[in-house]
Formats: C-alpha cells, sequence, structure tokens
C-alpha cells in the first residue's frame, strides 16, 4: 500500500523473507501493474516469486520452470482498439498490454466523458463478428486520483488473477507436491479470482475490506475471512513468519504447526 510508513515496509519485508526461506513456503506477491515495479521492492528478497499483469507476466526469479497458457495473436484486435483510440482522439494509448491484454487511459476531461463508452461498444462489437476473438472482454474502470479511466480489453479466461493460482496448483500436481495449507490475500474485486482458486481446492481468502469502503464499492467475495485495514495483513504476515518475538511462544512459522494457522484466522471476522 502507498500509505505503507517506513517503519511497515521493513515490517512486511522481514516477515517475507523469513517465510521465503523456508523451502517448505511458496511465497507470491501478484500485481496488476508491471511486474518492475514489484521487483523494485521485493526483488532482493531470495525465494520470493513475483507476477505483474495480474499473473500473465512473471518475475525474472519466479519462472520455476512454468509455462503459462497462450491465449494466440490478437494482432486483428489490437489494430481495432488503436483505431477506435485514434477516432475517439484518445492519445497516448495503450498505456500497458501483453498477450493477453491491452490497455488504455482516457483522461476524466468534459471532452472525454463519454470516450470509454463508446471505446467499450465498439470493441464488443468487433468481438462479436469474429468468432476467434469471443473469449476477450472489455472493462471500463475509473482511477480518480490519476483523474482518468481504464479500458481494459483482455482475455476473460487467462486475464486475471485466478489463472496464476491454478497453473501453480497443476504443477504442484504434475510434480506429486501436496500443499498442506494454501492462503491468499487481496483488497481488490480483482483478487476474486484468486480468492475462488483458493477456495475451490479447501484454502483459505482473506478480503480486506473496511466497512466504509464495501459500503461505497460492494462486490460479491469468495473469501473465507476479512480483515478490515490491510495493517491487520502484516500483523498476520509477521504471526506466520514468527517475526515478532514476543509472540513466538504462542505463534510458530507458516508451515510449523496446522494450529498456528488456526489461532490466526481464528482472529479474523468471517467473510
Amino acid at each position: 500500500m502507498s500509505e505503507n510508513s517506513a517503519y511497515d515496509q521493513w515490517r512486511i519485508k522481514r516477515a517475507l523473507k523469513k517465510l521465503s526461506e523456508d523451502s517448505k513456503n511458496e511465497v507470491w506477491i501478484v500485481t496488476d501493474k508491471d511486474v518492475g515495479v514489484l521487483e523494485k521492492d521485493y526483488g532482493r528478497i531470495r525465494g520470493l516469486h513475483l507476477a505483474g499483469y495480474k499473473g500473465t507476466q512473471l518475475g525474472r526469479k519466479s519462472a520455476l520452470g512454468m509455462i503459462l497458457p497462450q491465449p494466440g495473436p490478437i494482432t486483428e484486435l489490437r489494430d481495432e482498439a488503436n483505431r477506435i483510440a485514434t477516432n475517439l482522439r484518445i492519445t497516448g494509448q495503450p498505456v500497458s498490454q501483453n498477450d493477453y491484454f491491452i490497455e488504455y487511459a482516457v483522461p476524466m476531461e468534459n471532452s472525454q466523458v463519454a470516450a470509454p463508452r463508446y471505446m467499450k461498444e465498439g470493441l464488443m462489437e468487433f468481438i462479436k463478428s469474429n468468432e476467434k476473438y469471443k473469449d476477450y472482454g472489455v472493462e471500463v474502470t475509473t482511477r480518480p486520483l490519476q483523474s482518468e479511466y481504464r479500458v481494459v480489453l483482455g482475455h476473460q479466461e487467462h486475464f486475471n488473477k485466478g489463472r496464476l493460482a491454478k497453473e501453480l496448483f497443476q504443477k504442484q500436481e504434475q510434480d506429486q507436491k501436496s500443499i498442506k495449507f494454501g492462503l491468499s490475500i487481496g483488497a481488490m474485486p480483482m483478487d476474486e479470482p484468486m480468492h475462488l482458486a483458493m477456495r475451490e481446492r479447501g484454502h483459505h481468502a482473506i478480503a480486506v475490506k473496511s466497512t466504509d469502503y464495501h459500503t461505497v464499492f460492494p462486490w460479491p467475495t469468495h473469501a473465507s475471512h476479512r480483515m478490515l485495514d490491510y495493517r491487520e495483513s502484516i500483523d498476520l504476515l509477521e504471526k506466520l513468519a514468527g517475526t515478532r518475538n514476543w509472540e513466538n511462544r504462542v505463534v510458530q512459522s507458516l508451515m510449523g504447526s496446522g494450529n498456528t494457522i488456526k489461532l490466526s484466522l481464528q482472529k479474523l471476522k468471517s467473510g
């Protein structure tokens, strides 16, 4: 979180370092931005795996022999998106893209207020008329702090945080490795596919959302537990890692004891 103090950031890195050092654990951070954002802050933590663009971009140290499913070339779709953006006089686009998605930014200006809707409608019409792009969808989101809209054209099956989670589970199964405990933590609607992938396999998922935020921006969740403040997730990471010395007698490392997880999760409000 951008609100993290220097001390909180130090606590997070210390806990992640301790968890990642244990060969029994596999710890990932997944962002919707370029993975370079994560590598700048967390790239020096040995054993920590990083992924960008909702898990469709693996970090340099996080390949693990994985080959993500490829949706196929989207040349015509990209050309159509660029044509529509140009006709609507949307400049500086796209802001990010890879084989799974294309993202456009539209300034929140009076002259551009209808542009995101027109662009979405145009792209949906193109998708409907082209069978090979039937698995793609278009969504419009807002970023008030950046004073802009985002029009995201993405593969509905692959461009979501659940895909990487499923691929990791499948890889563990192929390697004939059992997963005794799994946990996802996320604070946004885009994290729900990840939570669902965890819950479908009997693991835990935590949605971090305050009562006020959920009232203004409600969304259904697949999470098994809920936190009201992101600082609680920092506390949980420390408890799982055993980096809070005064609590070590109660809580050990992540894979050290099944009771550890139960004690920690019992403190959370149910989702």
